[in-house]
C-alpha cells in the first residue's frame, strides 16, 4: 500500500560524477533510480564545475547537497545500482519512524568487471529490470551470469574494533598476494559487503553536522567521517541486511587509489576523532 508520506516527500539522490568516472555505469544507475516505485525521487548528478582545485569528492557531494530540493538525501556513487524498485520507499518508511534516525551502509553485491559489458548491453537492449533477470543472485555477496562461473574470496578482518567482511575476486586476491608492496593498498583489491558511502538522512541533519569535511583528499575516509559526525549527533543505524535493501556495485578498476593520499586521510580522520565531533562540526560549518 502506498503511504501518503511516500507520495508527498521528495528524496534527493546525490551522486558525485567527475574526473574519469564511467558514463556507462552512471547510465545503469540512472535507470535503476528512474524505475523506483511509490516515491518521489530526484537525481542530482553533481560534477566539478565551479569547484576550485583540488577537486575532491567531499566538495562535489557538498555541491550536490546545496543544489538538492529534497527533504531527505541519499548519498550514493556512480557505480551503485538498485535492484529493488521499492528501495527508496522502503527506506523512507524506516526513517520516518523517528525524527532522529539516520541510516548508513546498505548490503552490497558485486557485479565483477568481466560481466559488466554483457550486463550493460542487456540493459541497453532489454531495459534494466529485464537485464536483472539474467543475473543469478543465489550466491552471497555477488551477482553473476550462469554461463560465467565466478570464484571469490570472502574473509573477515578486524578494523577499528569491528569485524568487517571483505570480498575479493579470485583474480584480485591473487594479484594482491603476488607483491609484498601491495600491503597497505587493500582498498584497491577488496570490497566490503556493504556500500560504505551509502547514507540516508534528512537534509537538515546533513546541514546541522556541517555536511562533508572538505579537507579529505583521497578515497573513502570522508564517508566514515560524515557518518561518525552523524552517529555522535543523531541515531545512526545500519540499513537492514535484507534483500529489499541490497545494492549492486558495478565493479571497475581502481587505478585512482593512492596509498600516500589514503594514509594522509587516515591520519586526518584520527586527528578529527581526537578533536571530537562537536569541534569538527563547528569547523566544517565555517
Amino acid at each position: 500500500m502506498i503511504s501518503e508520506i511516500s507520495q508527498n516527500i521528495l528524496i534527493s539522490v546525490i551522486i558525485p560524477f567527475y574526473g574519469n568516472a564511467d558514463i556507462k555505469r552512471l547510465e545503469i544507475v540512472k535507470y535503476s533510480i528512474d524505475l523506483q516505485r511509490n516515491i518521489r525521487v530526484e537525481l542530482i548528478v553533481s560534477n566539478s564545475d565551479g569547484i576550485k582545485p583540488p577537486i575532491t569528492a567531499p566538495k562535489v557531494i557538498n555541491k550536490g547537497i546545496k543544489n538538492s530540493n529534497g527533504t531527505f538525501l541519499y548519498i550514493s556513487d556512480s557505480d551503485i545500482s538498485f535492484p529493488s524498485q521499492n528501495y527508496f520507499s522502503s527506506l523512507l518508511n524506516l526513517i520516518t519512524k523517528s525524527k532522529n534516525l539516520v541510516f548508513k551502509r546498505p548490503p552490497m553485491r558485486r557485479l565483477l568487471i568481466e560481466d559488466f559489458l554483457k550486463f550493460h548491453n542487456l540493459v541497453q537492449y532489454e531495459g534494466y529490470m529485464k537485464a536483472l533477470n539474467y543475473l543469478n543472485f543465489s550466491e552471497d555477496y555477488i551477482v553473476k551470469f550462469d554461463d560465467h562461473p565466478k570464484n571469490i574470496k570472502v574473509f573477515k578482518k578486524s578494523e577499528n574494533g569491528r569485524i568487517k567482511t571483505f570480498i575479493a575476486s579470485e583474480q584480485d586476491f591473487t594479484s594482491y598476494l603476488s607483491e609484498s608492496s601491495n600491503i597497505g593498498k587493500e582498498p584497491k583489491f577488496f570490497n566490503q559487503e556493504r556500500h560504505c558511502g551509502g547514507t540516508f538522512l534528512r537534509k537538515e541533519h546533513a546541514i546541522e553536522v556541517g555536511n562533508y569535511c572538505e579537507e579529505f583528499i583521497s578515497w573513502g575516509c570522508w564517508d566514515a567521517d560524515f557518518q561518525w559526525k552523524l552517529a555522535e549527533t543523531f541515531d545512526l543505524k545500519q540499513i537492514p541486511y535484507k534483500s529489499d535493501y541490497e545494492v549492486i556495485h558495478l565493479d571497475h578498476p581502481k587505478w585512482y587509489f593512492d596509498k600516500l593520499k589514503w594514509e594522509l586521510d587516515k591520519n586526518l580522520q584520527f586527528d578529527r576523532r581526537k578533536l571530537g565531533a562537536e569541534n569538527c562540526i563547528l569547523n566544517d560549518r565555517n
